[in-house]
């Protein structure tokens, strides 16, 4: 019997195979996004902390588009999700190769620029370049530049105290800044090498971020080619069975003149029906009736 194979339960769970292997890969990385935002709004507010969130916002929403977009096969939603993803893998890509060639010229910059800011080191808490050079110097155990005493003398901090180094500069416990000696301060220790392996450091991590936040974009780009591949399929598989049925009618139109010799013209042999009924989707259909989304068609007879 032309009717009897009947594929209508098994495209819906085709098309679903495709839409729940989308929101499975895009939405482990959509939790790992919220984490990294999450940590990333702490950074925010810890004092001298600037973190990019940019990249993270973007790596947020594009699995949230991709995720909703293929939970409601919105195509406009997993586009936009696709094209996000894609300008975040190009910075993936660029912003490492950025790094690694623009070091020498990070490094010999951040010289200069130490070089030149430690001149305008006053010991007010409320200056930017003093809290550098007193976070630097605590933090890495170390004191100004190839000769900190001299550096410090031609800064504005010996012109206001007359000190020779700042408090930040001395062991713990000690006070040097009048006589700065090698076992009472840091003065043998240059802070110029310090910020070079901070930088190198921070280049290196930025790098590792990068790759894993690539793989992860790659994780969903292959979870969206994926379901749209399934959908894809089931397209065809259902375009394929709604001509298997436009040809039974034709078939059971032909038996019926046939047999009764209702009709007194020849059926063509190619009926256009689901343009001409604008009809979207299978069509569940019996021997007898049709049932199709215009009403007033209801049965073999009601063509025009």
């Amino acid at each position: 019997h032309p009717f009897k194979y009947d594929i209508k339960g098994f495209l819906p769970r085709k098309a679903a195979i495709g839409r729940y292997i989308s929101m499975i890969l895009s939405g482990w990385v959509f939790i790992i996004g919220i984490g990294i935002l999450i940590f990333a709004i702490y950074l925010i507010f810890i004092t001298d902390h600037r973190q990019p969130m940019a990249t993270l916002i973007r790596t947020l929403i594009s699995t949230l588009c991709i995720l909703l977009g293929a939970f409601v096969c919105s195509f406009l939603l997993t586009l936009s999700g696709i094209l996000i993803v894609l300008m975040a893998s190009a910075l993936t890509i660029t912003l490492p190769i950025i790094f690694i060639f623009s070091k020498s010229v990070f490094i010999t910059k951040l010289e200069t620029y130490m070089r030149v800011s430690i001149r305008d080191y006053d010991d007010i808490p409320e200056n930017p370049i003093t809290i550098f050079w007193t976070e630097l110097q605590l933090k890495y155990s170390c004191c100004g530049l190839d000769n900190p005493i001299s550096d410090y003398r031609e800064s504005y901090f010996h012109t206001l105290t007359g000190e020779d180094v700042p408090a930040s500069c001395c062991t713990n416990g000690t006070s040097c800044t009048s006589s700065p000696t090698i076992t009472n301060s840091f003065i043998d220790q240059s802070c110029l090498p310090q910020a070079k392996s901070f930088v190198d450091s921070a280049i290196q991590v930025a790098s590792i971020g990068h790759i894993v936040l690539g793989t992860l974009l790659l994780f969903i780009l292959i979870s969206v080619g994926v379901f749209f591949l399934y959908m894809k399929s089931a397209k065809k598989a259902l375009d394929r069975y709604n001509q298997f049925i436009i040809k039974s009618m034709v078939s059971t139109f032909e038996q019926y003149e046939k047999e009764i010799g209702v009709f007194k013209n020849a059926i063509p042999e190619e009926i256009n029906f689901h343009n001409k009924q604008q009809i979207r989707g299978i069509l569940p259909i019996t021997p007898t009736v049709i049932r199709v989304k215009n009403p007033r068609i209801m049965n073999y007879f009601g063509f025009d």
